[in-house]
């Protein structure tokens, strides 16, 4: 019996001593976050036009945090762009506003300017025979893109002495 007892003694302290000796691999969740970068913005700002939708990616340092912890996202300005839980950026209106992702103590930020779209393309008339005195509408059609604003035209008139514009948006 007292060999049984022995035997299983030796057995555990050598079950023990096995157990300490291995390297106990380091717990993510005892990392503290270091650093957060950006990967798809190229330097301190981004544009984007009223509409536009924008997902932010980024990495952690250390990078086994990246599948652990999730960032806080704010805007400085959500009348101007929303985000989401998951960096998703939604631009509304136009104007400026700082992006800010954070965990604890950390964080980065980025401005978000939200601009007029500006016409790619688009057609008027050749020529428009005006009566003295009289207020034309001159249609603009085929605008590319759509939601593209007017007001981002250069419009000029080549005799001002005959006739004069203003734009209604």
């Amino acid at each position: 019996m007292k060999s049984i007892v022995k035997l299983a003694f030796l057995c555990f302290a050598l079950l023990l001593l096995w157990n300490c000796s291995k390297e106990e691999p380091q717990n993510p969740t005892t990392l503290e976050l270091e650093s957060i970068e950006f990967t798809n913005i190229e330097g301190s700002s981004l544009t984007l036009y009223p509409g536009d939708r924008f997902r932010v990616k980024y990495s952690l340092d250390p990078e086994e945090l990246e599948d652990i912890i999730e960032l806080e996202w704010s805007s400085s300005k959500e009348d101007v762009a929303e985000v989401d839980e998951d960096g998703k950026i939604t631009a509304l209106d136009l104007g400026r506003t700082e992006i800010t992702a954070s965990y604890g103590d950390v964080e980065e930020s980025f401005f978000v300017d939200v601009e007029e779209l500006p016409v790619i393309d688009f057609t008027i008339p050749e020529s428009v025979e005006v009566i003295e005195g009289e207020v034309v509408e001159i249609p603009v059609t085929g605008i590319e893109p759509a939601g593209a604003s007017l007001s981002t035209i250069g419009w000029e008139i080549s005799n001002d002495s005959y006739a004069e514009y203003f734009i209604e948006d």
